[in-house]
């Protein structure tokens, strides 16, 4: 029993943490990390590919870049970047996962 009264009161210091003023995350976080990742990833395809009016294509989210010249080039760079750093996300989430697992076996009391 004491065991769970401290879960939950962790919990409750958590949820208190994040409803504090300017201290909560955005709404939008996975959006604007979304936009985050694309932009980076559209910055090293480009500094491969060194072709601005393909990088002005995908920044400004044009729909007619599969005309332009190494489009198919860009594009792959471009999105084994985004696949890359979106296996780093899970990782961190998979980790964070464990490190909660690992605390709550912790809190736990031998008898």
């Amino acid at each position: 029993m004491r065991t769970v009264v401290i879960i939950v009161a962790m919990m409750c210091m958590i949820t208190m943490i994040d409803a504090r003023h300017r201290m909560a995350i955005p709404r939008n976080y996975v959006k604007n990390m979304n936009k985050a990742v694309a932009n980076y990833c559209n910055m090293e395809a480009y500094k491969k590919i060194r072709n601005e009016t393909i990088y002005n294509c995908f920044k400004n989210n044009m729909n007619n870049c599969n005309t332009l010249a190494n489009y198919s080039e860009f594009n792959v760079i471009r999105s084994e970047c985004i696949d890359n750093k979106n296996s780093e996300y899970g990782y961190g989430i998979f980790i964070g996962i464990m490190f909660w697992v690992l605390l709550s076996i912790c809190a736990v009391p031998c008898k």
